[in-house]
């Protein structure tokens, strides 16, 4: 492997046991704001929850790069080689990775 190049299996790795932590630790608290949200959306201002969200996310090195109202989340992690999709509903999480190429 050359010098420049990262291990994106590795990389990965660190992504997802990061994103792991994260739900272990605020995963109800993630699962109570989309279900807050269903019942009070009609009332509440969204850019209150995102704020709420990218507090959470960063506290485990990500930064959240887009968030559509019905709690899509796409995520980058610091390292920065990976996308983070993660879905949340009011009883769980579902989540992906896809890798990021950069266009020139």
């Amino acid at each position: 492997m050359k010098n420049n190049v990262p291990n994106l299996d590795i990389e990965k790795g660190i992504i997802h046991k990061d994103l792991l932590k994260c739900i272990e630790e605020y995963g109800k608290n993630l699962c109570y704001l989309k279900s807050r949200w269903n019942d009070e959306k009609e009332y509440e201002d969204f850019n209150e929850y995102i704020k709420q969200l990218k507090a959470i996310f960063k506290k485990f090195n990500f930064k959240v790069e887009h968030c559509h109202k019905n709690f899509h989340i796409v995520l980058i992690h610091k390292i920065g080689y990976w996308c983070t999709d993660i879905k949340i509903n009011v009883s769980g999480v579902s989540y992906g990775f896809s890798k990021l190429v950069k266009l020139n």
